[in-house]
């Protein structure tokens, strides 16, 4: 197997900054089948191990997964409350996860920042919820506060829901 790790631009949306990794069944294919010219997703590291791979896609930072999870409950256009407590509850999971692999541990962080309502009445659904996972997290590391972030979360939605 050939494993190339690829991660997401900012063309992506909210999938920016999110690792995936692809196996190919060899160095022929992976280049036979990446010769257009995709601007969604950037070569990290090809040619890997599966150990190799898999602590590159851990590394993917927590505020990505987040935005990932919001970006996908938009999928129709319109935010879906339910898909989005699918897509955070894995995204959650991912980030235990990684934490754990990566010994940085399950900790309590508190990243919350001031969120300049004002300006947030006039942000799109998607543009305030990706506020609110910012305000949440450590800009220089990208990890995310799991303990107040989805009380944070769950304010915003209900404000969406509301609006």
């Amino acid at each position: 197997m050939y494993n190339v790790v690829f991660e997401y631009t900012e063309k992506a949306g909210g999938f920016a900054g999110v690792r995936i990794r692809t196996s190919y069944a060899s160095k022929e294919e992976f280049e036979r089948l990446s010769a257009t010219d995709d601007t969604l997703l950037t070569v990290i590291d090809e040619g890997i191990s599966d150990q190799e791979a898999q602590w590159l896609t851990s590394e993917t930072r927590e505020v990505c997964r987040v935005k990932a999870a919001i970006e996908e409950a938009f999928q129709s256009g319109e935010f879906n409350a339910k898909l989005f407590q699918v897509y955070f509850h894995n995204a959650k999971d991912a980030i235990l996860h990684d934490r754990q692999s990566n010994y940085h541990g399950s900790c309590t962080l508190c990243f919350i920042a001031f969120l300049p309502f004002e300006e947030m009445s006039t942000a799109s659904d998607k543009e305030l919820l990706f506020a609110v996972v910012d305000a949440c997290s450590d800009p220089e590391t990208g990890q995310v506060d799991l303990e107040f972030l989805p009380l944070y979360l769950a304010s915003a939605i209900l404000a969406i829901l509301t609006r």
